[in-house]
């Protein structure tokens, strides 16, 4: 994890949670940008959330989520949930694989690391949508597929920046403080 002092664990958690927010941003300017040229209605999230109401009525599957009908704010709660997740995701992502201040942030970490969470779009969700193991059920299989990789090398490229950006700031904070500890020293002697 990056360092912090103990002093300074408010100014980590809204590191984390500037880290998922534009880290989330990228796979929705991405998905958006990729249904957009590919004739697709943007994504909203409401069919999550639509989701997510009906496993709470105790309905873990579905045939086909197109079929399940509106409930009331279901946009917000995909929103909601897409933004947990994210922050789910940054928290292992910051805990497991950056490791420290001192091992820097790399795009192929960050990309490699997006990748992986492909199984849940792709094994898990698509099958409690009701489109089966990777879409197979979908009419747009191959279109789905690649929506999922697109969105989650996006939000490999917002993890990458954002902890890039962190990282650095973090060194200049450190050089301030040596500097000060060395203008102190100086001053002693």
């Amino acid at each position: 994890m990056f360092y912090y002092p103990h002093h300074q664990r408010s100014s980590y958690l809204l590191h984390l949670l500037f880290i998922s927010v534009f880290s989330g941003l990228c796979l929705d300017l991405g998905s958006n940008l990729y249904l957009l040229f590919s004739d697709h209605p943007l994504n909203n999230f409401a069919s999550l959330g639509r989701y997510l109401v009906y496993i709470t009525q105790g309905h873990p599957l579905v045939e086909a989520i197109q079929q399940v009908p509106a409930v009331p704010h279901d946009v917000l709660i995909g929103w909601i949930v897409h933004f947990s997740v994210s922050l789910v995701y940054t928290v292992i992502y910051i805990s497991f694989v950056e490791k420290g201040v001192f091992l820097k942030p790399s795009l192929k970490k960050s990309l490699v690391y997006a990748w992986s969470l492909l199984f849940f779009p792709l094994v898990v969700v698509s099958y409690a949508f009701g489109e089966g193991f990777f879409h197979v059920n979908s009419p747009n299989m191959i279109h789905a597929i690649l929506f999922s990789i697109f969105c989650h090398s996006c939000y490999g490229i917002g993890l990458y920046i954002t902890t890039k950006v962190l990282y650095a700031s973090r060194l200049e904070i450190f050089k301030e403080a040596k500097e000060h500890h060395a203008i102190i020293v100086n001053n002693a002697t």
